[in-house]
């Protein structure tokens, strides 16, 4: 149903003269916006803050919810700091492959793994 109904918005733009995004083109959009897309970018074991969805997922003003205790914890007295964080990396389009998720990547610090594929 719900696919029926991205279809039928999608035709309705297409009038329009918009041309159709392939599902490739979508994807690449979304990740260069930042989109963290669940079972991709992030999973069970992400918390908000690794994703970057603290101004669009997290109200700092609602009284209780799952989760609360952590964010709080990481916004005011880690200072917001996290061990993992969500980026994007750019790679010189020149003959460059892109490393395969979970790639340990070389830099100058430990721990830095590539987990979008």
């Amino acid at each position: 149903e719900r696919e029926a109904d991205v279809r039928a918005r999608l035709s309705l733009l297409g009038g329009g003269g918009l041309p159709e995004l392939t599902e490739a083109q979508a994807e690449v959009m979304r990740i260069e916006a930042g989109v963290p897309k669940w079972g991709v970018d992030m999973n069970e074991e992400t918390i908000p803050l690794e994703a970057g969805l603290l101004g669009r997922a997290i109200s700092q003003t609602k009284g209780c919810y799952v989760g609360q205790e952590v964010i709080v914890r990481v916004l005011h007295r880690g200072g917001g700091r996290v061990a993992r964080r969500l980026m994007t990396l750019s790679f010189d389009p020149a003959g460059t492959t892109v490393p395969a998720a979970g790639t340990p990547l070389t830099m100058n610090m430990p721990g830095p793994r590539c987990v979008l594929s």
